[in-house]
């Protein structure tokens, strides 16, 4: 028993040596595999400057030479720096043949459909990174499949969720000189905008080209500064959104979003400009005139370029147009009112050249020219003293014309004409021709009415446009607050029709003013007060 336990004890402590030489020394292992990017297969399309579209995967990006970089964030919680790695801009670029310096703006799109422009201004200062992994790790599902980071710019740039970028290099097309500037929301007004998508509703570019003569390409230009170009046929196949927080938007069921313009401010087309009166406050500066606020007309024409003239012919929907001389652009401001209309008011002129529904602003045709109400009286001629005496002291001066009180004289009258021409008069303009006056009876409730009115037959008008009173065979008067009766052949075939602005020797009272209808021995119904339209046609 002896002999054995000491052999015991060193077999035992034997195998415990051997135990701790195993815990001192573990067999290699091998590094674990990192891991695998779930988002390989998925598709990131790019949209190059011809329009042309590419498709890379993921594991197409990551084939690509990559970079690491560090990103710091700040945030209201603190300050995040965390290591991106991806593939730049440049990269990208070049393997699409396009070099990064020509590049001059691109669109980011998200797969819930949300897009932002990045301007010139920010790429031409910052590296732009398509990164596909932090950390080291693979995006989330949130963020994948690819997010662009710029490094010390606006996080509104940084897109997670990245599915499409469209790039754009600078236009080759020079800026024309315009001949036309259009507004565009009266353009809008007066289309048919079709539903477009879920929720808002456009209207085909075509509408626009019809105001337009050849151009090609088509700039477009954005409220934050984004420009685009486009050739003329893609234009033409898409539309302009005219409803919702972003119009007017051009845009395209075939088009992919990043080829997109949201918030249009200016759209050129060859020496035609389209304006939008809704977008420009947010990129120039505002002015007042009057109890209106909005961009000045000589600020626009500035900006878009209208060719130089003495004056320009401001135009209406409904053909009024005025012709303003080019030093009175400043005293003009383009806005739109409350009811959505495009309208222009001016400082210190005749209260004709204020134009509701404006459609468009052109070099001036030669017409007449609206002038300043506060205008001096032209300086004498050059050898006249203004105290010298007539060459013909006993020759009695020419006495002035009588001042006409009326307070109704710089309001408008609309003619239109029987070949659809629409014609202007201010009451003022009216009171030059010749004048008729006429006794009116008139029955009422209370008993006979007689009155004396002075004003112009429609014979008188006519002649003044131009048309044989005979060819008329019907008219349509329409009052200001929009009443309008058509006035048919029998009646005017009856009936001595005065155009009057005086009621027993005084103006107009304001309801009835700036001018009446009478039509002797008719139904009242025809004698429309505060006429502001006569319509003339040639049907019954």
């Amino acid at each position: 028993m002896k002999a054995i336990f000491p052999m015991a004890v060193i077999l035992i402590i034997a195998l415990m040596l051997g135990a701790c030489g195993q815990a001192s020394d573990p067999p290699e292992t091998e590094e674990p595999d990192p891991t695998p990017d779930p988002w390989l297969d998925e598709i990131i399309t790019v949209v190059d400057p011809s329009g042309a579209i590419h498709d890379f995967t993921i594991a197409d990006l990551r084939e690509l030479e990559p970079v690491t970089e560090e990103i710091t964030r700040e945030r209201d919680e603190g300050t995040e720096q965390y290591e991106v790695t991806g593939v730049l801009l440049e990269t990208l670029a070049l393997g699409l043949g396009i070099n990064r310096e020509s590049i001059q703006a691109m669109t980011l799109t998200a797969g819930d459909g949300y897009a932002v422009n990045v301007p010139p201004e920010v790429l031409g200062a910052h590296r732009v990174i398509f990164a596909y992994e932090i950390e080291g790790e693979p995006l989330f599902e949130g963020t994948a499949p690819l997010r662009a980071f710029i490094p010390d710019s606006e996080a509104m740039y940084w897109v997670k969720n990245l599915t499409e970028i469209a790039l754009q290099v600078a236009p080759e097309a020079d800026i024309q000189a315009s001949e036309a500037i259009f507004f565009l929301e009266t353009i809008f007004a007066h289309a048919e905008p079709k539903p477009y998508g879920d929720d808002d509703e456009a209207i085909p570019t075509t509408n626009l080209l019809e105001y337009a003569g050849d151009g090609d390409p088509i700039l477009m230009f954005a409220a934050d500064g984004f420009e685009k170009i486009e050739q003329r046929d893609v234009f033409a196949d898409a539309f302009i959104v005219v409803s919702g927080d972003t119009a007017p938007a051009f845009r395209g069921p075939d088009l992919p979003p990043g080829m997109h313009v949201r918030d249009l401010v200016w759209i050129q087309v060859g020496d035609t400009s389209f304006y939008s009166a809704k977008r420009g406050p947010a990129v120039w500066d505002t002015t007042t005139s009057g109890d209106q606020t909005g961009v000045s007309l000589s600020l626009l024409a500035e900006a878009l370029q209208l060719a130089p003239a003495e004056a320009y012919a401001l135009k209406a929907a409904d053909g009024y147009s005025v012709e303003v001389a080019a030093e009175d652009l400043d005293r003009g401001v383009v806005y739109i009112r409350e009811s959505g209309e495009v309208a222009v008011a001016f400082d210190d002129l005749p209260r004709r050249a204020d134009i509701k529904d404006l459609l468009s602003m052109k070099v001036g045709t030669g017409g007449e020219i609206i002038t300043s109400e506060k205008d001096e009286e032209a300086p004498p001629s050059e050898g006249e003293d203004e105290e010298d005496e007539p060459a013909d002291a006993t020759e009695p001066a020419a006495e002035e014309p009588a001042e006409i009180d009326d307070p109704w004289l710089d309001e408008n009258i609309t003619v239109v004409s029987l070949d659809g021409e629409t014609h202007e008069f201010t009451l003022a303009a009216i009171r030059q021709m010749k004048a008729t006056s006429e006794e009116i009876t008139r029955e009422t409730d209370s008993g006979v009415e007689e009155f004396t009115v002075t004003g112009v037959l429609l014979e008188t008008l006519c002649q003044h446009l131009g048309v044989d009173p005979a060819r008329i065979k019907g008219m349509t008067f329409e009052a200001g607050d929009g009443y309008r009766v058509d006035v048919p052949d029998h009646i005017i075939a009856d009936h001595a029709v005065i155009f009057a602005y005086e009621i027993d020797g005084e103006s107009l009272v304001e309801r009835s003013a700036p001018l009446r209808a009478y039509l002797r021995g008719s139904e009242s119904m025809y004698w429309v007060r505060n006429l502001v339209r006569i319509e003339l046609s040639e049907g019954g």
